[in-house]
């Protein structure tokens, strides 16, 4: 696929019938480069598409884009920490790959800053 350019998105869905949970997801869209008058192919497509967080897990805040890696900020739950309320702050990174979105792990991460 070739894309003009490519737009993330991190978005939460919750609440499965009725309940309190959530799922926060990251996915990935490109704008076709290819696009023609009356050409059936929609204008963008899914690159690709992650759970990155959710209540119990962590969640992620800000985003910064580096290349083809996708370095997130937000929280992460403590050993006593209620599930209203992740207090530890963690750093997050997603690699854009073959294989689609791929989380670094955090002992391979390179310290950038």
């Amino acid at each position: 696929m070739h894309y003009k350019s490519t737009a993330g998105v991190l978005f939460s869905l919750g609440g499965w019938g009725g309940g309190n949970t959530n799922n926060q997801y990251f996915a990935i869209y490109g704008e076709n480069e290819r696009l023609e008058l009356n050409h059936p192919h929609k204008k963008y497509s899914l690159v690709a598409f992650v759970q990155a967080g959710g209540k119990a897990d962590r969640y992620l805040e800000n985003l910064v884009i580096i290349k083809d890696e996708f370095h997130f900020t937000g929280k992460g739950y403590g050993f006593k920490d209620s599930l209203c309320c992740p207090t530890e702050n963690i750093k997050v990174i997603f690699k854009l790959n073959e294989r689609g979105l791929v989380e670094i792990p955090a002992n391979k991460q390179i310290n950038k800053d």
